[in-house]
């Protein structure tokens, strides 16, 4: 072989192999900090959940990521009901969960979402952004995924097995 294809081959290789390493890098990271979170906090006493934290950790495709959400009433209701496993359908650059009672809410017309953007549409519909693009609806803002490309570069069209839960507190 000339040393073009060779070169080509290995470029290739490499675009494939590294999303690869980075989500596995990230996913160790996120493990660890939680892991060491609670080796470094276990004591006989318990500490009761505060009402409300703006971090959250979403759980998917066997990683975990950590969410920031917004402190307004619609993230406080959402928190209320943590922890939470449910399936998301998907909808073109998105994922969707209907609960079955509605959330408090205050729409506002957003023109664009980005990719990581966790917001509620209607009163009762959880939706995590996996692609950015323009929009004409309206949504409540809950948070985002800090860092969210390992999780969106392992997102397809099928349903999304999602935990959602509270993050670990001093």
């Amino acid at each position: 072989m000339n040393q073009k294809v060779i070169f080509a081959i290995i470029i290739l290789a490499l675009i494939f192999i590294l999303p690869f390493v980075a989500l596995k890098i990230y996913h160790d990271q996120i493990t660890s900090n939680i892991e060491d979170y609670s080796t470094s906090n276990s004591t006989n006493t318990i500490e009761p959940e505060p009402d409300f934290s703006t971090r959250i950790v979403l759980t998917a495709n066997g990683l975990d990521f950590l969410i920031t959400l917004e402190d307004n009433p619609t993230s406080r209701a959402l928190y209320q009901k943590l922890p939470l496993e449910i399936t998301m359908s998907d909808l073109a650059g998105e994922k969707y969960y209907y609960f079955s009672a509605p959330l408090p809410n205050n729409p506002t017309k957003v023109q664009s979402v980005n990719a990581g953007d966790l917001m509620l549409f209607e009163d009762n519909c959880l939706v995590l952004f996996y692609e950015s693009s323009t929009t004409p609806y309206e949504y409540t803002y809950l948070g985002k995924i800090d860092h969210p490309a390992p999780l969106l570069n392992s997102i397809d069209q099928s349903p999304l097995e999602v935990k959602l839960a509270p993050y670990p507190t001093k």
